[in-house]
């Protein structure tokens, strides 16, 4: 269930990266994150992407199998 303000729950690897670019902008003489950030920002943010399509294609197997157990039943009763 979605909270109160409508947007769905952010994932622990959003958190992560939310709160390192806090943190990175906390740093003493801050001109963009330091490298070290930047990369650790982007591996997660293709983390991100990578459970995304991972979520879908499950989603998509999970489809695929109630499809095939639909046909297969129709196919016993006949």
């Amino acid at each position: 269930m979605f909270p109160v303000t409508g947007q769905p729950p952010q994932s622990p690897v959003e958190n992560l990266i939310e709160r390192l670019k806090e943190d990175a902008i906390g740093i003493d003489g801050f001109r963009g994150a330091p490298e070290e950030f930047e990369y650790l920002i982007h591996s997660l943010e293709e983390k991100k992407m990578t459970d995304f399509m991972i979520k879908k294609l499950e989603n998509k197997v999970l489809g695929l199998q109630e499809e095939l157990d639909r046909e297969r039943h129709l196919h016993e009763k006949t």
